[in-house]
C-alpha cells in the first residue's frame, strides 16, 4: 500500500470517528489488527474488539474529535483533541 494510500484510510477512519460511524470504522480495519496503549498494553486484537471499547470512550468524551494538522513538508500528523481543546466549527 503506498504512502498515499494509507493516507486516505487514516482519513476515512479519521471521519467515520468524527461521524461517529462505528460501522464504517470498523470496516476499515483487517482482522488482523491490535490496537495497543496505555490502558491495553497487551492490545485490543480485531476490529469488532476495538469497535467495542471505542463505545465508553466515546460516551465519556462525547465532544472528542480528531483533527489532522499539516506541517511543512510532505508528511501529515493526526492528533487527537481532547474535549477541552475542541472548538466550534
Amino acid at each position: 500500500m503506498s504512502v498515499e494510500e494509507n493516507l486516505r484510510v487514516i482519513e476515512a477512519a479519521q471521519k467515520a470517528l468524527n461521524d461517529r460511524d462505528l460501522d464504517r470504522f470498523e470496516t476499515l480495519h483487517l482482522n488482523s489488527v491490535v490496537q495497543r496503549d496505555p490502558q491495553n498494553p497487551q492490545g485490543i486484537k480485531g476490529p469488532k474488539a476495538i469497535r467495542a471499547s471505542l463505545g465508553p470512550f466515546l460516551k465519556a468524551f462525547p465532544d472528542i474529535r480528531l483533527v489532522t494538522w499539516r506541517f511543512p513538508g510532505p508528511r501529515r500528523s493526526p492528533r487527537r483533541t481532547s474535549p477541552s481543546d475542541c472548538r466550534s466549527p
